[in-house]
């Protein structure tokens, strides 16, 4: 195949001085569709599209905010299908920017529009753009407002829990009857499961690790 213009499917073309190119099989953790096409990291992974000598060097991401766009590898009729080819891998230089001709089609070949969900951006895309911040409990970068919307959730269901409690306080010190029931719960072993749930909640938040599926 090193001698063919088109790599096969599960192939791709390697190359260590950028004018030398031999077929190698397709690498871990990516997907090579063949023909002039670098391989597409999977879901979960990165790479530097700085220069194609790093094609092979696939990282995995740390956070959840890294994608994998089905469309830019099996869509050949799309524009971001050809970002992933050899020519255009390193948009910024000056050959891939003349040849794809247009601002806004460059703008598309950008790694971190490639690669990175949306609001994230940078090696393994381990940053947050302006306007976004990290989220540890889904380990992706959320829209600041949306972080005002989740606060205002938590006041609500705080205020909630605040509203039953002093409801159940009233029953307790005026209702003999709920007295009793109240009393039926041993509210040592309530706040121990409590406090338990809270830091077993809280570990993947903190630590910034993620629990088994």
């Amino acid at each position: 195949s090193s001698s063919c213009d088109l790599a096969d499917e599960d192939y791709y073309f390697a190359s260590r001085d950028g004018v030398t190119f031999t077929t190698v099989p397709c690498i871990k953790n990516a997907q090579c569709v063949g023909r002039t096409q670098a391989p597409v990291p999977n879901k979960g992974y990165w790479v530097d599209r700085s220069s194609y000598d790093y094609v092979d060097n696939i990282h995995k991401c740390t956070r959840e905010t890294c994608l994998h766009d089905d469309e830019s590898v099996n869509n050949r009729s799309s524009s971001i299908y050809s970002c992933w080819s050899i020519s255009f891998y390193n948009y910024s230089s000056s050959s891939s920017s003349a040849a794809l001709g247009n601002n806004s089609t460059t703008t598309q070949c950008d790694s971190d529009l490639l690669q990175c969900l949306e609001g994230s951006q940078g090696p393994l895309c381990g940053s947050c753009s302006d306007g976004y911040v990290y989220q540890t409990d889904t380990r992706t970068c959320q829209s600041c407002s949306s972080e005002v919307n989740v606060n205002t959730s938590l006041i609500i269901i705080g205020s909630f829990i605040i509203g039953i409690s002093f409801i159940l306080f009233i029953l307790y010190k005026t209702n003999n009857t709920w007295r009793v029931f109240i009393e039926c719960f041993d509210s040592g072993s309530l706040k121990i499961l409590w406090v338990t749930y809270q830091i077993i909640m809280s570990c993947s938040w903190n630590l910034d690790v993620k629990f088994p599926d």
